[in-house]
C-alpha cells in the first residue's frame, strides 16, 4: 500500500483544530503520516497539536514563525 503524507498548515485554529485532527487520526488507513505545521499561532493551537502528537506517533508537528499558509505548506512538504 502506498504511504500517504498529509500536510496541514495551521494558524490560530484553536476552535477547529481538534475536530480536524480527530478526523485524521481516526482514519483506518495505516500507512500515513500527518505533518502539522504550526504557523506561529498565538492561541492554544500549538499546545493542542503537541499534546496530540504525544499520543499518536504518526502525527508530527513543525513549529515555525508566522510565514503565511503557502510558505508553511512548503515547510511541511520539505
Amino acid at each position: 500500500m502506498p504511504f500517504v503524507s498529509i500536510v496541514l498548515p495551521t494558524y490560530n485554529n484553536e476552535d477547529t483544530i481538534e475536530t480536524c485532527l480527530s478526523h485524521l487520526v481516526n482514519q483506518t488507513y495505516l500507512f500515513k503520516e500527518v505533518v502539522v505545521v504550526n504557523d506561529g499561532s498565538t492561541d492554544g493551537t500549538k499546545k493542542f497539536v503537541q499534546e496530540m502528537a504525544g499520543k499518536y506517533p504518526f502525527l508530527r508537528v513543525i513549529d515555525s514563525p508566522h510565514i503565511g499558509m503557502t510558505s508553511a505548506r512548503n515547510v511541511g512538504l520539505r
